[in-house]
């Protein structure tokens, strides 16, 4: 394995315990993750979410988006 290699390895290990940590049930968040590709984490402590007002008329779309 490359050096590269290793440190993606390193940082995707990193990036999966991390969400892990934010699991009720760790070990059935991993088997969910690896067999469906999703699991349901909890809000708040290491994994937090922001909520968004919707734009105003007055704000302008992102680069390449369609207004609604």
């Amino acid at each position: 394995m490359t050096t590269s290699g290793a440190l993606v390895q390193s940082r995707d290990l990193a990036v999966s315990n991390w969400l892990l940590s934010a699991a009720d049930d760790r070990s059935r968040a991993e088997t969910e993750w690896n067999d469906r590709g999703v699991a349901l984490l909890r809000c708040g402590g290491p994994f937090t979410t922001i909520r968004l007002p919707a734009p105003s008329s007055s704000q302008r779309p992102a680069a390449g988006t369609v207004p609604a």
